[in-house]
Parts: structure tokens; C-alpha cells; sequence
């Protein structure tokens, strides 16, 4: 899988998704995927999987190498059959124990329109971990907008492992490593969404919930090139898009929402009475900046960094406006480092925006992050402090080129709202471009809510509206959205399965129900109440009232030879370790080498070197016999028997632009649909126009857009007159 690894964790084309250590804040675009390295890496996945993706590259990016020309002809054939760089042909995806990726701009080949939001779900352990649970990374341009700083443990002031130097949410002060997994993925055109979540760390049990919400959504598709170029030219209008970010933190004493920019050299907050820190509380937090230690060199650039220029300034202030607006202009040597010399550098400077909602009169603290020794530039980080056990951290950042494209930003009044961290949060976002944009996120979806004007039951939806009327409705994981001129009923809010059998090593499960085919490609939650990850399903095959569900990657976690077998308290000593994280510290499952037995598994040592076996059904024996397990060989699964699938389902309709009543629906789940109109008819791709079956009340249309319409959920139009 390393070769897919390389090809799917790359981001918005081939920008290093920057995680742990790499290189600084502002790398070169294709650092990891042009090189000798990654020839190799490309090459092993052709032999291994004959994917044409790995045959495009080794074509089109490295030129023939050292193929027979036998091997040469079969790659050069199988490249015709992917047309486009496959790097740009990724779309929002999930990397279990990675990132949760969103992409915008799929049919763009050139770079800098792709768009893409990062929001990081796994945990690494040793030189080069970071203490960056549910970090959020943005990409737009082709540019690393804001990103890890990079760089390995002891680095820095502050050391660039902690938790306060990522764009995430800090409880009590204490750093965060631990186990998250992406629960659901929306990848529709114009917007895409996801949620991730993380159970509390062993050293952090007053922790009670922890999740995040992601929302990227599309302001102006910009004007590309008409003819692209091996090196992009400056001619061109680079699109626009902001990010919805809610942070639901449940717990603890104190929250602090903490964010970077980019590498910058211009910088403004609504932030008054800036002065250095002088109450205890304040004055602990930046110490790890050392303020006090002035840099010796102010023109030395540290490995991956860039030069201070100014000495660094340390400070507490208080928010002045209705939100906490901070922005940061993009260095333009950090601009040309990172486009290196695959696109010439356009006009428009670049800026990163973070809009921080319902934050007058709080308290707000900004250190520079340096390099180890004190000297140079790795990012600048603002860090708002919230006393609070029950928090909802609600912000809008926009990426833009020249100016943005939003003018305003206001929280909605929602009716009988709860306080606590799972409460509903809606925002109304206007843009230059004439658009309002509501979005809207829920901890309670089951809840219908009561919003000026309409009316949500959903985890997230957003509603759209310009000069022409509706632009865009979204709804996912609900039952209900009714905006006055639409209103969208799904038939079901989530797909539910429970794993009944496995066959781990041709990644196939029986589970019970039927689920339809068309949900092919989407990336389910599986797991239980005790773990849970992220699984993409290749294949879904009715069998007789079951289904059968092939994933497309291995859930296989590891290997381990034990010793020390203990049947009667199920136990046993491995020869590899793995790293002990609440929630994948137990509800595992383990096999023997064959798959012929099976059970729940777990950590007893915080080396995760010690199992612990639990039996599946009931047993009143051991938990196993020394021969259920030849050799002492154990294979630990990520899911398996017992285990429940979820898709929560979405439905999308955005209009299609210059055909005011055109439609581009995006479902997982059949539907009902209430607008205005006299009929309606619906196509797939570029088939023929066919008449849709409605009911008429009045000037209303009610039609239902049905399971065999869903075969091809992208490529479906929906035309109302």
C-alpha cells in the first residue's frame, strides 16, 4: 500500500500534506513526489497492482528507466487509459491513521485551482511525532496556507511537537497524542465536508468529547488557463472558497482555540491594549516562546524557515470587534519557494483570514515560533482562551488572492438551542459575488432546529442563494430541510450493517441487510464502542438478503509473533510493539494466521506489546488453546466480526452554472423533493432528457428521486420549469 500511500497522501496535487517533519512551513511543490525515491515507489506499485494511475506518472513525470521494452510497451499502454496526472485526479478521501482529506477543483490540471482542507486523525510515536490530533491544514493555489511547521522534537521555541503550535483546540494545557478517526465524508461539487473525532488521551480523562467539523465551500470557480502548460502561467483569475470550522469540546477547565497563518510578512488582528503578558495565567502560557531571549541574528534563516527581520513580538490582547479578525499575508519568497518552477508567481498577494465568531472582549495571546536556537521565522500563532467547560468554537477562514471574497460574517439565532458542546451553530456568510450562504452544523442532528426562515434536522447543510435564487442546498446525515422554496426529505439519515463474517486476506465481509450498490466508493465508519476507524468499500454485492462488502485497502494492523500464552485469562506476549492510544487500545480484532478463529483484542501494557484476548460469542472455557494459535502468530485487525458499518447519508443539488434551472444532484440515499415548478425531467451524464413523474400543489412540484436514479449519484441532472 506504501505506493497508493504516496499517490493518495499527497494533497491539492503534489503538495506535501506537511505532517511531523519534512522540511519548514512553505515547502516545494512535489518535493516528495519528483525524486529518484518516488520513481521507485511508483514503479513497485505498477508491478504490484497494474493501476494505470502508477503508469501515467512513471510516463508522463519520469521517462523510461530500466523496463524491458516489453514492460515498457504494457506501461506506455495502460497510461492511455488515465488521461489526466493522477495527483490531480484525487478527490476528498480518507487515510485511516493519516488525514481526512478534502478536495476541490477536480477537473482543473492546473494546480493552483485545486483547493483542499486536511484535518489529521493519526498519531505517530518517537523522534518525529507530533502532538497534533485533529490539526487542520489549508491549501489553496498551490501554496501550503497553513500547515505544520515541520520540523522534529526539540526543535524550536516552542518545541514544534506541542499541541498549542497546531491549528487546534488545547485542554488545560496539556499536550493531545492521540487515536481519532474521520466519521463521515461529503464530496460534493462546491462544497465538501467532514467530521472527525477523538477519544480523551489516557493522561486527559476529564476530556468528555472531542470533535471536529470541516466545511469548504466554493465562492468563484476563477478563470484557468485555456491551454495548460508544464509550467502554469500568470494569466490567469485563481478561484475562491472559505472553510467552515466547528470545534465541539466537551471537558476540562480551560479550551484555547489555537491558529497559524501562513509564513508571513504583513499581519493585522482586531486585538486592543496589546502588551506583554502580565498575569500569571498569560505569562505561563507564552513562556515556552521565551520572549525574553532576544534572537541573535535576525537575518538567519533556520532549516525550513525564513529570516525574522524584525525582532519577534509577544503579547496579550483584547478582541475590540464581534469576532476575532486576524490576517496574514503571504511572504512572497515562501510564494516562489513553494510554486519552485512549476508556475509563474500571478499578481495578486496572497492572504490567509480567520474570522473567530462571538469572541468581543475575550482575551486573545500571539507568539512567534522560531527556530531552536532562537533565531529565524517559522510562523506566527494566535491563541484565544475561553474559561469554560463546554465550548463550541465556531470560525470562518478564507484563503484568497488580492481581495477577499467575503464582506460579512454573523451567527444565526437557533430556537431552543441547548449550551452545551453539542449544541447547533449557524452562521450566515456573505460574499462580494452577491451569494448568502447559511451553514449550519449540529452535535444533535435527530433535532429538528428553527432557523430564521427554515427549518434543519442535520449534522451540516448549507443553503445558497444569489441574484437568481437558490444556488446550492445541502443536507447531510438528517431528515429535513426546508428553506421555503425547497424543501428535501432523505429516506434515511445513515445506512446501518453489522459484520456477521470475514474473510480478512480477500478483504471481504458479510454483513447483514442489503446495502445498495451505488454506495460503492464511499468511505463507511466501522467499529464499535470501543474503536473505530475509517474503511472505504470497493464493492457492495447483494447475497441472499446480506451483502457482500469488499474494501478496497487491507484493515490489518500488524503481525506479532507471541510468547507467554495464557489461555484461561486470554493473554499473550508479542515480539513488536505498538503504540497504546485510547481508542485503539482495545476492541480490536485479532486472528490466528489463517483466520479460522477470532477475537476481541486488546493492549495490557502501555507498550502495547502484552494482548489481550476477549472471546466473541459465549464461552464458559479458556478464552483459546495454544493450538488455535500455530506458532504463536496473531494478526490484529482494525475491524472485523461484530463491528457495524455507517454511512451517513447526504443529498446536494447545486445549479449549474448559466442554466438557472438545471440541477447537479449529488445523493447517497433516495429522496423527496418539494420546489417550485410546473415538471420536471432528469438525465445522467449525456443521456437524453427524460419527463419525471411529480405531484403539483399550486406553483409547488413534489417528486422523488429514487434508488434506481442513484446508479451514478455525480452524474446526475435534475431540470425544473
Amino acid at each position: 500500500q506504501l505506493p497508493y500511500f504516496l499517490l493518495e497522501g499527497s494533497i491539492a496535487g503534489r503538495i506535501n500534506p506537511g505532517i511531523g517533519t519534512g522540511g519548514g512551513p512553505a515547502e516545494p511543490y512535489g518535493r516528495f513526489t519528483d525524486t529518484p525515491e518516488a520513481r521507485q515507489l511508483i514503479a513497485l506499485g505498477w508491478q504490484l497492482h497494474r493501476d494505470p494511475r502508477f503508469a501515467h506518472e512513471l510516463v508522463h513525470q519520469f521517462g523510461r528507466g530500466k523496463e524491458t521494452d516489453a514492460d515498457w510497451r504494457a506501461i506506455t499502454q495502460a497510461a492511455a487509459h488515465q488521461p489526466r496526472d493522477a495527483y490531480l485526479a484525487n478527490r476528498s478521501r480518507v487515510l485511516s491513521q493519516w488525514s481526512g482529506i478534502l478536495e476541490d477543483g477536480p477537473v482543473h490540471d492546473d494546480f493552483r485551482f485545486r483547493r483542499a482542507a486536511a484535518v489529521r486523525v493519526g498519531a505517530a510515536y518517537g523522534y518525529f511525532a507530533h502532538r497534533d490530533t485533529l490539526d487542520l491544514r489549508l491549501y489553496a493555489f498551490g501554496l501550503t496556507m497553513s500547515g505544520d511547521f515541520n520540523q522534529q522534537q526539540g526543535y524550536g521555541w516552542p518545541p514544534q511537537r506541542t499541541t498549542r503550535l497546531h491549528n487546534v483546540v488545547e485542554v488545560d494545557g496539556q499536550n493531545w497524542r492521540g487515536h481519532a478517526w474521520v466519521r463521515d465524508l461529503l464530496d460534493a461539487p462546491g462544497t465538501q465536508y467532514l467530521s472527525a473525532e477523538a477519544p480523551a488521551p489516557h493522561d486527559l480523562p476529564q476530556v468528555k468529547f472531542f470533535r471536529r467539523q470541516v466545511a469548504m465551500v466554493e465562492t468563484d470557480p476563477g478563470q484557468p488557463s485555456a491551454k495548460p502548460k508544464p509550467r502554469q502561467d500568470a494569466g490567469v483569475v485563481l478561484p475562491g472558497g472559505y472553510v467552515v470550522d466547528v470545534f465541539r469540546v466537551s471537558g476540562g477547565k480551560k479550551h484555547v482555540y489555537n491558529f497559524h497563518g501562513c509564513v508571513d510578512d504583513q499581519f493585522t488582528v482586531n486585538a486592543a491594549n496589546r502588551q506583554p503578558p502580565n498575569t500569571p495565567g498569560e505569562v505561563e502560557y507564552l513562556a515556552p516562546y521565551r520572549p525574553a531571549s532576544a534572537p541573535k541574528d535576525l537575518k538567519l534563516a533556520p532549516p525550513g524557515g525564513f529570516p525574522l527581520n524584525t525582532p519577534p513580538d509577544y503579547w496579550a490582547g483584547t478582541v475590540t470587534g464581534e469576532h476575532l479578525t486576524a490576517t496574514w499575508r503571504l511572504r512572497r519568497e515562501a510564494e516562489q519557494r513553494m510554486l519552485g518552477n512549476h508556475a509563474a508567481l500571478t499578481a495578486p498577494r496572497k492572504f490567509i483570514r480567520l474570522q473567530l465568531l462571538s469572541q468581543k472582549g475575550n482575551r486573545v495571546l500571539h507568539g512567534i515560533a522560531r527556530g531552536k536556537d532562537g533565531n529565524g521565522y517559522y510562523g506566527r500563532c494566535l491563541h484565544t482562551v475561553r474559561e469554560a467547560d463546554e465550548s463550541v468554537f465556531t470560525a470562518v477562514i478564507e484563503p484568497f488572492a488580492g481581495e477577499p471574497s467575503i464582506t460579512s460574517v454573523r451567527p444565526l439565532a437557533i430556537a431552543n438551542n441547548e449550551a452545551d458542546a453539542r449544541r447547533a451553530t449557524a452562521i450566515e456568510v456573505q460574499t462580494r459575488h452577491g451569494r448568502r450562504d447559511v451553514v449550519f452544523a449540529d452535535g444533535r442532528p435527530e433535532r429538528v432546529r428553527q432557523l430564521p426562515g427554515m427549518k434543519i434536522a442535520a449534522e451540516y447543510a448549507l443553503v445558497s442563494r444569489d441574484a437568481k435564487g437558490l444556488q446550492h442546498a445541502v443536507l447531510h446525515a438528517g431528515t429535513l430541510l426546508d428553506c421555503g422554496e425547497l424543501n428535501i426529505e432523505p429516506e434515511r439519515a445513515a445506512y446501518t450493517a453489522v459484520i456477521e463474517s470475514a474473510d480478512y486476506d480477500k478483504r471481504t465481509f458479510v454483513v447483514t441487510g442489503q446495502l445498495p450498490a451505488h454506495l460503492a466508493g464511499q468511505f463507511f465508519e466501522a467499529g464499535n464502542d470501543r474503536h473505530r476507524t475509517s474503511v472505504e468499500i470497493a464493492k457492495l454485492a447483494p447475497a441472499g438478503g446480506k451483502t457482500v462488502v469488499t474494501t478496497r485497502k487491507s484493515l490489518e494492523l500488524m503481525r506479532a509473533h507471541c510468547s507467554e500464552l495464557n489461555g484461561a485469562a486470554g493473554t499473550m506476549r508479542g515480539n513488536i510493539a505498538k503504540l497504546r492510544l485510547r481508542g485503539r487500545d482495545v476492541g480490536l480484532t485479532a486472528t490466528n494466521a489463517d483466520g479460522s478463529k477470532t477475537w476481541r483484542a486488546g493492549y495490557v501494557d502501555t507498550q502495547g506489546i502484552e494482548f489481550k484476548l476477549e472471546s466473541m460469542g459465549d464461552s464458559n472455557g479458556p478464552i483459546f488453546h495454544n493450538a488455535d494459535i500455530p506458532g504463536g502468530y496473531l494478526r490484529i485487525w482494525d475491524a472485523g466480526l461484530g463491528d457495524q458499518l455507517t454511512l451517513r447519508t447526504s443529498v446536494a443539488l447545486r445549479r449549474m452554472p448559466g442554466k438557472e434551472r438545471v440541477y447537479q444532484v449529488t445523493a447517497t440515499t433516495p429522496f423527496k423533493l418539494e420546489l417550485q415548478g410546473e415538471h420536471a425531467r432528469w438525465k445522467k451524464g449525456a443521456g437524453e432528457w427524460r419527463d419525471l413523474p411529480v405531484e403539483k400543489a399550486g406553483n409547488r412540484l413534489a417528486l422523488e428521486i429514487g434508488a434506481q436514479l442513484l446508479g451514478v449519484t455525480s452524474r446526475l441532472f435534475l431540470w425544473v420549469e
